[in-house]
């Protein structure tokens, strides 16, 4: 049976020197990762965290080289739930963040910074505007595949 929360959380770690070594996006409830795990740490762990939380979406497309609509659709989704994180930790939320993303805790360690923070899917859909309306919504608005 379908869990009926669907609510995405994204646990990262921030180096000391800013750059972003880890992410993991999953389900909150049962913890199953959606799409690919890391499926954008090439990207990712090149940059800062003052450089993710800068960047928009279509710039992150501008760079993707995903294959499928829904392999897109999923990288998308994964950069932009680790950039809302991003930008609700450091304090650099703008627009709709709040709306959707809810920071649960950040550590600071020799590692680094860890984040995790809850996202809600529909919100997060919302900020991704090449999904908007597209083959992977209904007439409703709801996601039709299992992500």
């Amino acid at each position: 049976m379908p869990c009926k929360d669907i609510t995405d959380t994204v646990k990262l770690t921030v180096a000391p020197d800013d750059r972003v070594v880890d992410y993991r996006l999953f389900k909150r409830t049962c913890g199953g990762t959606v799409g690919e795990d890391k499926l954008i740490g090439p990207w990712l762990f090149r940059r800062t965290a003052a450089q993710v939380a800068a960047t928009r979406n279509e710039d992150f497309l501008a760079k993707l080289r995903a294959g499928s609509d829904i392999t897109e659709y999923l990288a998308v989704k994964h950069f932009a739930a680790v950039r809302a994180a991003l930008q609700a930790a450091l304090g650099l939320a703008a627009g709709r963040v709040g709306d959707y993303c809810t920071i649960e805790a950040v550590e600071y360690g020799p590692e680094g910074m860890a984040i995790t923070a809850h996202l809600a899917v529909k919100g997060l859909t919302d900020e991704i505007a090449a999904c908007r309306n597209c083959c992977g919504r209904n007439r409703s608005g709801e996601e039709t595949f299992g992500v």
